[in-house]
């Protein structure tokens, strides 16, 4: 047996998680469902849609972005403030182009952020 471990071995019993990340240059994170489900309870449905189809294409391809957590957490903001009563326009243009930056290098990706990003603007009344 080697010495480092390279997956998961699970002997007995049972294995649950919220999310498990395994291997080199794995990455791991989990907002879509959280942040999807509040925008669906405030009648956003369209922008949680794309937020989810956003955060799968994120997550098939995190390998290829740099700054991952911060894209991550920058998400997190825009899904916050697009479920507000009233979203403030500059703060989610600044966080949108923000985000473009880092997505636009990875082909896969900048199609589903190109999306959200459309759905959020039209939720504020601007056409992108």
């Amino acid at each position: 047996m080697s010495r480092w471990n390279e997956g998961i071995q699970v002997s007995g019993g049972s294995f649950s998680a919220g999310q498990v990340v395994v291997g080199r240059g794995s990455a791991g994170f989990q907002i879509s469902r959280p942040a999807a489900e509040a925008l669906h309870e405030s009648g956003r449905d369209e922008v949680a849609s794309r937020l989810e189809a956003f955060m799968r294409a994120l997550e098939a391809h995190a390998a290829k972005l740099e700054s991952l957590e911060e894209v991550v957490d920058a998400v997190q903001q825009v899904a916050a403030e697009a479920g507000k009563e009233r979203p403030n326009r500059l703060t989610l243009k600044a966080m949108l182009e923000s985000i473009k930056k880092v997505v636009d290098s990875v082909a896969e990706v900048a199609p589903a952020f190109a999306a959200l990003s459309t759905s959020v603007m039209a939720l504020v009344g601007v056409p992108r």
